[in-house]
């Protein structure tokens, strides 16, 4: 008989085990890719503080700017959204008028 030694046996689970998670993860990578194909995202839209966080700004400015017309969100009901375009436009906005130096 050969005696098998448990360390052996266990290691032989582990690996079985980690070959099993590597055909799951290349499985729902292949799936990813596919879906992404299939149905693409149009533009990313943010929560406020997700948003807030990327235009490095108060809540309060946030909302001034807003009520100037210098960014846009979506609401619904107490809820504001901000889509990604919406904030490369503001930061394309506060660029053009940065570099503006009057002669």
């Amino acid at each position: 008989m050969k005696s098998i030694n448990l360390n052996d046996h266990l290691l032989e689970l582990v690996l079985l085990k980690l070959n099993q998670y590597e055909q799951k993860i290349d499985y729902l990578t292949a799936y990813i890719d596919r879906m992404q194909d299939a149905y693409p995202i149009a533009d990313w839209v943010y929560c406020l503080e997700e948003a807030l966080y990327y235009l490095k700004m108060s809540p309060n400015t946030f909302r001034k700017k807003e009520r100037m017309g210098l960014i846009t969100c979506i609401r619904d009901g107490r809820r504001i959204f901000v889509r990604q375009s919406d904030i490369d436009r503001y930061w394309q906005r506060k660029n053009d008028l940065d570099s503006f130096s009057p002669d």
